[in-house]
């Protein structure tokens, strides 16, 4: 069962679980239940957690988180691997989120073939 982790304000619902430990929320939302989701009420949430899963997807579903979840985040930590699953589609999902956020820090382990990126949401009319 796939599950996505997101740090989301409360809303009762039977997608997932959720943990309040340490005053952090988070939603742990199956990813077959992903569209009940977004309309019981997602409103947003200050940081998105995207290590070496979103960046594995396939395009489609990538750009259903494109199109829904990263505009309602305020910050992501996006962790992926250089060359999986195909160095094109790295590079691809790296201009579009470009598009939407400002890389704030980045950081490169396991023998450079991992990067971990901390970016930001774009202010209106805010550029490079």
């Amino acid at each position: 069962q796939d599950t996505v982790c997101y740090g989301a304000k409360p809303s009762p619902n039977d997608f997932g679980g959720e943990s309040k430990d340490l005053g952090l929320l988070v939603n742990l939302v199956d990813t077959r239940h992903l569209n009940g989701w977004m309309q019981e009420g997602f409103d947003g949430a200050d940081i998105l957690i995207a290590t070496s899963s979103l960046s594995e997807l396939a395009m489609d579903d990538f750009f259903w988180y494109y199109n829904h979840v990263l505009p309602e985040v305020k910050v992501m930590l996006y962790a992926y691997s250089k060359v999986w699953p195909s160095e094109s589609i790295v590079q691809e999902k790296l201009r579009l989120i470009q598009r939407r956020m400002i890389l704030l820090a980045s950081v490169e382990s396991n023998q450079n073939n991992t990067v971990s990126m901390v970016w930001r949401q774009r202010q209106p009319g805010e550029h490079d």
